[in-house]
């Protein structure tokens, strides 16, 4: 019976769940952890991370969450087409390794990859000390109350 199923996962290419409801679900995998990336909503806002960084934190997994909509661009732009499509996605991503640096190496069935980067909109690289000063100073005041 193990042999038989070991078979039909090699036919279908591993495993992956039937109950996907996402397009990048089991897609992505962390570049720091080797483990796979869950959509989460922030504030009613889809983004993908790490799920140890997810479960564990960041002192688990130190990976980047990506914004979905970036994720779709991204994705449409390696694929050469104006807009993300699941139907080309699915035929042709076997998977992608999210690194350091908002860097993206997309793996094709076809056995190519295709290196690409993500621009952050994140601001904490335009934070000035006094600003950072002033937000542990908040942080510290909600943390004893």
């Amino acid at each position: 019976m193990q042999s038989r199923i070991a078979e039909e996962l090699n036919a279908i290419g591993g495993y992956r769940p039937n109950n996907q409801r996402y397009s990048f679900s089991g897609k992505i995998v962390c570049g720091k952890c080797g483990k796979h990336f869950k959509r989460i909503t922030k504030r009613g806002v889809p983004y993908w991370h790490c799920s140890t960084t997810v479960w564990f934190g960041t002192a688990a997994c130190l990976s980047k969450r990506i914004p979905e909509v970036t994720l779709l661009n991204v994705t449409a732009n390696v694929l050469g087409i104006s807009e993300f499509s699941a139907d080309v996605f699915e035929r042709q991503v076997d998977h992608i390794e999210a690194k350091d640096e908002n860097y993206l190496l997309f793996s094709f069935m076809d056995g190519r990859t295709v290196q690409t980067t993500w621009l952050d909109h994140s601001r904490s690289k335009s934070w000035t000390d006094e600003m950072k000063q002033i937000a542990r100073e908040k942080n510290q005041k909600r943390s004893h109350n």
